[in-house]
């Protein structure tokens, strides 16, 4: 608990030490798995605020030596592969996420994106479209694909049909609304991008940059303008 308390507190150096220490004592003890697990996966966070990807990854994979099935690490020990360009190491890690949760829609879209990442693009395709065929379980997680997704004019209609499934899920969120009309903006439909922030709006008054977004697309042409503002 007191290291946790110095992370939460941005006292770093001591959480290390305090995380190091109680790694030290459980060490080899089958009994404890659960903990040790914890406490790798704590030292995971603070070497990736370190800048230390190697090290991250070191305790990624010691903490799924005690829990092989923690699909949660294994997501991060792939995107710490992958954001040190070990390709082939990121996707085989995600494909073992996918594999233990073949519907995990996180899973899926890491994966893709890896792949698309390393240039395979066909491949990344089918891991995506899969992706935005299932419900993700929370409110960012929806955000999250729809905003990694969205650069991909290829998967346009896909997300289309994702991002009507998140307004359904979640019809008091203004962000459906947001990114479809990013993606009606990629399409060149100014007037249906128009209507979505309409939509955000009435939905959500704090997003004050709408009212000038707005103006800014009755006045410029589709084809050259995007949305740009805060999220």
């Amino acid at each position: 608990r007191l290291a946790v308390a110095y992370t939460q507190a941005g006292e770093q150096p001591k959480a290390e030490t305090e995380f190091s220490t109680l790694l030290d004592k459980l060490r080899g003890k089958k009994e404890h798995m659960d903990l040790l697990h914890d406490v790798h996966c704590h030292m995971a966070l603070l070497s990736r605020k370190q800048y230390d990807p190697s090290k991250a990854a070191e305790h990624y994979r010691a903490a799924l030596q005690c829990k092989p099935r923690d699909i949660a690490a294994r997501l991060m020990l792939g995107l710490v592969l992958a954001s040190q360009r070990k390709f082939a190491e990121a996707e085989q890690t995600l494909a073992e996420a996918a594999k233990i949760e073949p519907d995990n829609p996180l899973a899926r879209m890491w994966l893709g994106m890896v792949l698309s990442d390393a240039g395979r693009n066909e491949d990344a395709r089918v891991h995506l479209v899969k992706a935005l065929s299932l419900s993700p379980a929370g409110r960012a997680d929806w955000q999250l694909i729809a905003q990694r997704v969205l650069p991909r004019n290829d998967l346009a209609a896909e997300l289309r049909d994702f991002l009507e499934r998140y307004r359904g899920r979640f019809p008091h969120d203004a962000q459906p609304h947001v990114l479809t009309a990013k993606l009606e903006l990629n399409a060149g439909n100014k007037s249906r991008a128009i209507d979505e922030l309409g939509k955000a709006l009435k939905k959500d008054a704090s997003l004050s940059w709408i009212p000038a977004k707005i103006q800014e697309l009755m006045r410029a042409s589709p084809a050259t303008k995007e949305i740009k503002g805060k999220d």
